[in-house]
C-alpha cells in the first residue's frame, strides 16, 4: 500500500468512524478518548473505581474493535474496486463530460446570476486564448 493509498484509507476511516462511533466532528476526535473518574459536572458524585474503570475499558475496547472493523470493511471495498478490470468503465451523471449546449438545456442556467457567470467565464477563456471580447459584445451576440 502506497503512502497515498494509506492516507486516503486513514482519512476515510477517521471521518466515518468519528461521525458514526463518536458522534462528533472528525477534527474533534482522536483514536481513544481519555476519561477521568474525577472529571464530573458540578453536583454529580464521583463514580467509584470499581464501576468506572471496567466500563471505561470495555467502552474503549469496543470502539477499537469497531474502528478496526470499519477499516477492514473499507479496505475490502477499496481492494475490490482496485482489482476490478472494469473500474475505468464506470460513469454516472456527475462524471459525464460537459456538453457544449448545457447552458441552454439545464434549468440551473436560467438564473440571471448563472448566465452572468457563464458569460464572464467564456470571456476569461477567450481572453486567455488571445481572442478577448468585451462582455457586452458577447451578450449582444447571443
Amino acid at each position: 500500500m502506497s503512502r497515498e493509498e494509506w492516507d486516503r484509507a486513514f482519512l476515510t476511516t477517521w471521518f466515518m468512524g468519528s461521525i458514526n462511533y463518536e458522534h462528533i466532528h472528525p477534527l474533534e476526535s482522536g483514536l481513544l478518548r481519555l476519561k477521568f473518574r474525577r472529571d464530573r459536572r458540578p453536583g454529580f458524585p464521583i463514580e467509584p473505581i470499581w464501576s468506572f474503570y471496567p466500563r471505561y475499558f470495555a467502552e474503549a475496547a469496543s470502539k477499537v474493535v469497531r474502528w478496526a472493523a470499519l477499516y477492514l470493511r473499507l479496505r475490502r471495498i477499496y481492494l475490490r474496486i482496485k482489482h476490478d478490470p472494469q473500474r475505468y468503465a464506470y460513469t454516472d451523471m456527475a462524471m459525464t463530460p460537459v456538453a457544449a449546449d448545457e447552458t441552454a438545456t439545464h434549468k440551473l442556467f436560467g438564473i440571471d446570476a448563472a448566465r452572468a457567470y457563464v458569460a464572464h467565464a467564456q470571456y476569461v477563456k477567450e481572453a486567455q486564448g488571445g481572442h478577448a471580447q468585451e462582455p457586452a459584445a458577447m451578450e449582444a451576440a447571443e
